[in-house]
């Protein structure tokens, strides 16, 4: 017990530097793998943007339909209520988790079965409008996968410094 004291007393100065070396390189890792993390939440929240703009759109939508149906076009009218509570529900994506993803994916079907019955529609096609916010709505759906792509690369980076974890409630989002 003696020499080990009495070592410790001679190599006070290398241990201490040890110590020091030890601490700052796990403050440096820390502060590494806060700064991917919150680069995580960033890209997630350009996806969730995204999302929201799109689902935007729908009420524009719903009103050049709607304008069409004055001008003849056929009742749309259940689809454009759906396309509305569906908007509605996407509301609360702020995280990425299976729920949400569904939500998202109804919605997208729904803005599809939309555009494709009424698209077709001679008053509607006419619309020069509306056929650019088709033209926008298309734009969004890859910008939407671009983000994600982005997303879940940003995602894989963290869970290699990380040991395989992921922050708190940010998992793979599949779309």
């Amino acid at each position: 017990m003696e020499n080990l004291l009495q070592n410790f007393i001679d190599h006070w100065v290398a241990i201490l530097a040890v110590i020091v070396v030890v601490a700052g390189a796990t403050t440096a890792y820390l502060m590494f793998l806060s700064r991917l993390e919150r680069r995580v939440r960033k890209a997630w929240l350009d996806v969730y943007e995204c999302f929201l703009s799109r689902s935007d759109k729908a009420p524009l939508l719903v009103e050049f339909v709607r304008d069409g149906m004055k001008d003849g076009v056929p009742d749309y009218e259940s689809l454009l209520d759906e396309l509305i509570a569906a908007r509605g529900a996407t509301a609360n994506m702020a995280l990425p988790d299976e729920a949400k993803r569904r939500v998202e994916k109804s919605f997208e079907e729904v803005l599809l079965r939309v555009i494709g019955e009424t698209s077709q529609q001679p008053g509607l096609k006419k619309n020069a409008h509306f056929l650019a916010l088709l033209k926008e709505l298309d734009e969004w759906n890859s910008r939407i996968e671009l983000l994600i792509v982005a997303y879940l690369r940003t995602l894989r980076i963290y869970r290699g410094f990380a040991f395989g974890s992921t922050p708190e409630g940010y998992e793979k989002f599949e779309y």
